[in-house]
């Protein structure tokens, strides 16, 4: 019997030999599609639409081959037969069972009908068994599809979906632990920096070097391009200090503030949150017209706090961040951040401010004490403003540093404080003193300590220099006739600057030397009455002054310092 084919005739006696080509072609299809089925199988756990018809195709390539490999092998007869029990497994792995089914009855039919055996083939135990294994197979089949495809059960359904919510609630905690945490690292880290610079803050003694630091900080921890501070000068707003702006747009900025532009800010204390297009004042949108249109400013956003101390008076200044670096607008963590730091600020500049005050008050108090020593006697009139000057120029020769040279120039006022001891017959008389009176007029170096010690503000260091500056380099000087670098630094500076102004000065008894000779006896006095290294340098410097009356005393310094630090503006903020 023959299988009806228009190219092809199958019977028994068919074999693989009479179809080459046909035959590898098979094979390659057969092998291909088993390799992708399961490579597919074991890979795709997301089992979509088009990775369905993938699937069907696949399962399909592998049937067909396997069914025409049999069939060209003899049918029943064909040692082949095992591929189809492959392909029936295989084919059931996923999707549908129908599929499978229908190919198994398919193959089963055609294998019987191609074998010609008719009811003959009940007495072939061989072929019956292989032809009875392809229903067997397509059973085994079946409950390899249900168990694999089997659709899940209501309550499978429910447990799924709980677990899925589950999975889902855990996720959304573990995202908003970790970013609670993110957050409370970088408020920890903000605060830290924010110690820091209160730390930092306490040790600067210059009003300009304050706002320096508050502006680059304000502009790094609240990630903005620009930040400046405005300060009311006896009612005159200034920008003395800016970052990211140049000095035109601070002056602009003054100017709009004389005018009232922050005066939610200045008269009420509030903060300014403005974005773009409108303000936000304690949480209440407030539209004006953009404060610096025209300007050649651009100002995306802008947070404006006040500068006011504990006190609760009207704030002396403001603090302004500017253009948001990646946001649109600054939000509460940034308001309350900038708050805090001005807060900070604004006391560390109350607290320089009253440091300045009661140093000038502590320095006219010093000066007034030894102009009520010079106005018991006439002739020494000047000279303690003259030794303090000295001794400052002294100082500048030598390098020391400002804390040290204000030390000595406060130490040079006083330096003959302890001559108020001293009678004024004494004191005061206009010939030579005899060696009794010397001794008396000695006594003034010692009674100096009795007297300053009792004023508890004054340093030290600072009463020991006032009591030592007799001292000589050789150890003959007195009250305790040190010697070398035993005396104090400031005691060998004023001991210079003490005796080249009491050798130029008239007295009763005599006239000033002029200061070539003053200079001479001055080297002279150098390894005996004088630190060599400082006469040394003295000597070096001292051909650069033409009016000793007019060398400046220390506080003109610190003075022009102040003016130079809050009127200094650079183009692209203070200098550093």
């Amino acid at each position: 019997m023959f299988w009806p084919c228009p190219h092809i005739a199958f019977s028994s006696t068919t074999t693989l030999q009479s179809y080459p080509y046909m035959a590898t072609a098979m094979w390659l299809v057969w092998g291909g599609s088993l390799i992708g089925a399961l490579i597919f199988f074991i890979c795709s756990s997301d089992y979509t639409f088009k990775k369905q018809h993938l699937w069907y195709g696949l399962t399909a390539g592998l049937c067909i081959s396997s069914f025409l490999l049999v069939m060209l092998s003899g049918a029943l007869s064909s040692q082949y037969f095992p591929l189809l029990y492959v392909a029936l497994v295989v084919s059931a792995l996923r999707g549908a069972i129908w599929p499978t089914l229908a190919f198994c009855t398919f193959s089963t039919i055609s294998a019987y009908l191609s074998s010609g055996r008719g009811l003959e083939i009940f007495s072939d135990i061989e072929m019956l068994t292989k032809l009875l294994l392809l229903p067997f197979m397509s059973i085994v089949c079946y409950f390899v599809n249900i168990s694999i495809n089997r659709p899940l059960t209501f309550q499978e359904k429910n447990m799924d979906a709980r677990v899925d919510r589950a999975y889902s609630i855990a996720r959304d905690r573990a995202a908003q632990t970790e970013q609670t945490e993110l957050k409370f690292f970088a408020s920890n880290r903000k605060l830290y920096s924010l110690v820091q610079l209160f730390q930092k803050l306490s040790s600067k003694r210059s009003t300009g070097v304050i706002i320096d630091e508050v502006i680059r900080f304000a502009r790094e921890e609240v990630r903005s391009q620009i930040a400046f501070v405005a300060l009311n000068d006896e009612g005159v707003w200034k920008t003395p200090r800016f970052i990211g702006i140049n000095e035109v747009t601070a002056r602009i900025i003054s100017q709009k503030i004389q005018a009232g532009i922050f005066n939610k800010v200045i008269k009420d204390g509030d903060y300014i949150n403005y974005n773009n297009s409108h303000y936000h004042t304690q949480g209440k949108g407030e539209h004006v017209t953009k404060p610096f249109d025209g300007n050649g400013l651009r100002l995306e956003s802008l947070l404006v706090v006040p500068l006011k101390d504990a006190s609760g008076r009207k704030p002396f200044g403001i603090l302004a961040v500017a253009n948001k670096v990646l946001s649109e607008k600054y939000n509460t963590e940034d308001i309350d951040y900038l708050n805090l730091l001005a807060t900070e600020a604004a006391i560390t500049l109350s607290n320089m401010d009253l440091y300045s005050r009661l140093e000038l008050s502590y320095y006219e108090m010093i000066l007034a004490l030894a102009q009520a020593i010079e106005a018991k006697d006439t002739y020494t009139r000047g000279h303690v403003s003259r030794v303090e000057q000295l001794s400052v120029f002294i100082c500048q020769c030598i390098g020391l540093d400002k804390e040290n040279t204000e030390l000595i120039a406060k130490a040079a006022i006083l330096h003959d404080v302890g001559k108020i001891s001293i009678p004024d017959h004494i004191l005061l008389k206009p010939g030579p003193l005899t060696f009794e009176e010397f001794q008396v007029m000695k006594t003034h170096a010692s009674n100096a300590r009795l007297i300053l010690d009792h004023i508890t503000s004054l340093p030290a260091n600072m009463v020991e220099i006032v009591v030592h500056h007799h001292e000589r380099y050789n150890g003959g000087g007195y009250p305790d006739q040190l010697k070398g670098r035993a005396i104090p630094v400031g005691s060998q500076i004023i001991a210079v600057a003490d005796s080249y102004d009491a050798m130029v000065t008239d007295r009763p008894y005599r006239r000033g030397l002029s200061r070539e000779e003053a200079l001479k006896r001055i080297r002279e006095g150098s390894g005996t009455q004088f630190s060599p290294y400082i006469v040394e340098k003295f000597l070096q410097n001292v051909e650069s002054i033409e009016d000793f009356e007019n060398l400046p005393h220390y506080f003109d310094y610190e003075l022009k310092e102040a003016e130079e630090a809050n009127g200094a503006f650079d183009e692209d903020g203070p200098e550093a």
